[in-house]
C-alpha cells in the first residue's frame, strides 16, 4: 500500500469471534532520516483501540474479544516530505483454548 507524504491510510477487516490475528507491518521507500510509519488499531467508529508506535517493522498478536470491523490505520501525517510503501498482512488464528473450554464445543465432539 502506497501512503503518501503527510497523509495517511486505513486497512479494514473484520472480526469474528472466536478468532485472534496476527499483524505483520513493514515499511519501505525512499526517505531523509528514519523509514517508519505510525500505527494504530481503531474500532468500527474509528476511535483508536490501539497504538502500536512509529515502526519501520513490527509483528503483533492482536486479540479482541468483541466483533465488528475494525481498522488498521497507517499514518504517516508527521512526514512532510517522504512518502511510504507499506505491507501489511493479517492472519486470522482459532482461539483453540476458547473452544475447548466452551460447553457447547464440549457436547459436539463427544457425541461426535
Amino acid at each position: 500500500m502506497y501512503v503518501g507524504a503527510h497523509s495517511f491510510e486505513f486497512v479494514k477487516f473484520k472480526h469474528y469471534h472466536p478468532l485472534t490475528y496476527y499483524i505483520e507491518v513493514s515499511v519501505r521507500g525512499d526517505y531523509f532520516g528514519e523509514c517508519n510509519i505510525g500505527v494504530k488499531i481503531l474500532g468500527s467508529s474509528l476511535r483508536t483501540i490501539k497504538f502500536l508506535g512509529s515502526v519501520s517493522c513490527l509483528n503483533y498478536n492482536l486479540i479482541l474479544i468483541w466483533p465488528g470491523t475494525f481498522y488498521i490505520k497507517l499514518d504517516n501525517t508527521y512526514s512532510m516530505l517522504t512518502s511510504k510503501t507499506v505491507r501489511v498482512t493479517i492472519k486470522a488464528y482459532l482461539l483453540v483454548d476458547y473452544m475447548l473450554n466452551d460447553d457447547i464445543f464440549k457436547m459436539v465432539a463427544i457425541t461426535l
